[in-house]
């Protein structure tokens, strides 16, 4: 796959030039997504999302030579074909190989949400590509965004507790025996870490809660009784209300 990306890009790529006595020149892209820590917390190992972790679908590549505005190229890829985990930094990580003459380019990245196609993110790096094949790593961002949990009735029981949690670990992270999430808490004091509270300590309206985009479970017990609600972020305008009178609907 990477041999037919690299001669069916060469005609555009080096201009019709070959160098049939030197070795290939060029760059091989990879990416990953890394999950941003609370600041007001300690600081633990990054957290690295794949890209069903990330909720990203395609990504569009543009490469162009900034010595030649007419030699530019762009390909879409699906995002998992230029994965790595953050062991594998090595020329061979990924698929993503262009050939191209030696000079400065200009690497531009567009990532796409999985479900609707709207970008997410861009990215854009010059590189100076040399007398080899250059190995160039994306360490993508994913910053918090915000969702908010609305409590109702909390006169209604005496206990209750709330998880929130990553929906499917072993799918979303690459990161083997990932941490918890950071500021298992909403803005409010809130625990989402699955602390027994007294209900008549739960103060009823909003609670905002921050989370890097994607899949998670909120699971809620109140009196006994046991019941999780699928949270998927993507913007960040999310919310979720339940009523503590009957928070699994009986």
């Amino acid at each position: 796959m990477r041999a037919l990306l690299a001669i069916a890009l060469a005609p555009l790529l080096l201009g019709g030039c070959v160098f049939p006595a030197q070795p290939a020149t060029g760059v091989e892209l990879s990416w990953r997504f890394n999950e941003v820590a609370d600041p007001s917390t300690d600081m633990q190992a990054a957290v690295v999302r794949t890209c069903a972790g990330a909720l990203v679908g395609e990504v569009s590549v543009t490469v162009r030579d900034l010595d030649d505005a007419s030699r530019e190229h762009t390909t879409e890829v699906n995002c998992g074909t230029g994965f790595f985990s953050g062991d594998d930094l090595y020329i061979g990580t990924t698929e993503i190989y262009y050939e191209l003459r030696p000079g400065t380019y200009a690497l531009e990245l567009l990532f796409a949400d999985d479900n609707s196609g709207a970008p997410i993110r861009q990215i854009t790096r010059e590189i100076e590509v040399r007398a080899q094949i250059e190995p160039v790593q994306f360490e993508v961002e994913l910053a918090p965004v915000g969702w908010a949990l609305g409590l109702q009735n909390p006169d209604a029981c005496q206990s209750a507790s709330f998880n929130f949690r990553r929906a499917d670990p072993e799918r979303d992270v690459a990161t083997p025996d990932p941490p918890a999430l950071h500021g298992r808490e909403s803005h409010h004091g809130l625990p989402l870490d699955g602390t027994q509270l007294a209900c008549a300590d739960i103060i009823p309206g909003l609670n905002l809660i921050d989370a890097v985009r994607g899949h998670y479970i909120l699971a809620v017990e109140v009196d006994g009784t046991s019941c999780e609600y699928p949270v998927t972020l993507r913007t960040g305008n999310f919310q979720l209300d339940l009523d503590l009178a009957a928070p699994c609907g009986t």
